[in-house]
């Protein structure tokens, strides 16, 4: 082979070289995409199964404490509760206008 030959020839080999670990990377970015919609699929799915209409109405001083402990120890419970109280203000302040 003459220079040229073996000059193009190298060139294809980093080419093929730069194509892989461009293929390896773009597979690491594919797989962490999809571990991240799985992850946010579960807490849309979690949180879609909570239903706090289920505790109330507290009918005593027994439920009040475990509706605290869960307001307090489920942060999916919690932002479900807020969400839902956020809602009732907003619908409350809209039907005085």
């Amino acid at each position: 082979m003459d220079n040229f030959q073996c000059f193009i020839v190298q060139k294809l080999i980093n080419i093929e070289k730069t194509l892989k670990v461009i293929v390896n990377d773009m597979n690491i970015f594919q797989k962490t995409v999809f571990q991240k919609l799985a992850i946010s699929k579960n807490v849309v799915e979690n949180e879609e199964n909570i239903d706090v209409f289920a505790d109330l109405p507290l009918k005593d001083e027994n439920d009040l404490k475990i509706m605290e402990r869960k307001l307090k120890d489920d942060p999916e419970y919690r932002n479900q509760m807020v969400s839902l109280i956020f809602v009732l203000q907003y619908y409350k302040v809209s039907s005085k206008k």
